[in-house]
């Protein structure tokens, strides 16, 4: 049996000095920094009026997270579109009422802004889309009728109707869209 053993001898430096130095000078630190911009929905009503106010403007907001005040980097006042998932509960207790939910939700739609986005679903035990976000008023004004006849025997659960309805949300065309379930 033969046993070998390898003796290394370090004769010197093997990189020039200055190379050596950069490797034995201490690194400053290196920060990474993962930055979003949040985006801050507000109304402001009168105590007096109880109407919105108007005439607002950047400087008359102030936000802070963790007490610490934050740059208002942009301000616009009903400018940016809506992204609207109507979300009807189809069960029982809700049915007398669907109809009626249903023409309120035709009435809400009057009141959109042609780049606004409508999704309509139903839910009881799972969630159901009935229309994709369309800015097609026709589209949706089928899809909520279509939502105001149907029926489930099943029980409701509204957090997995609110959390299908957030989802549904992610997926419109417009990323910079406010964003609402009703």
């Amino acid at each position: 049996m033969r046993t070998w053993l390898l003796v290394l001898v370090f004769l010197g430096p093997a990189l020039p000095a200055s190379a050596q130095e950069r490797i034995t000078q201490p690194q400053p630190p290196i920060f990474r920094l993962d930055v979003r911009v949040v985006q801050v929905d507000a109304q402001v009503v009168s105590k007096k009026t109880r109407h919105a106010a108007q005439a607002l403007k950047q400087d008359d907001f102030e936000i802070y997270e963790d007490n610490v005040r934050q740059q208002v980097s942009s301000f616009s006042q009903d400018t940016l579109p809506l992204s609207v998932v109507l979300l009807f509960d189809l069960t029982d207790s809700v049915r007398p009422v669907l109809k009626s939910l249903a023409e309120g939700a035709l009435v809400a739609l009057q009141h959109l802004k042609a780049e606004d986005e409508v999704t309509v679903m139903v839910y009881a035990a799972s969630a159901q889309v009935l229309q994709e976000a369309t800015t097609d008023r026709a589209l949706a004004v089928a899809a909520i009728e279509k939502a105001s006849h149907m029926e489930s025997e099943e029980a409701a659960f509204f957090n997995e109707g609110i959390f299908q309805a957030a989802e549904q949300l992610t997926k419109g065309k417009s990323p910079s869209s406010r964003r609402v379930i009703i």
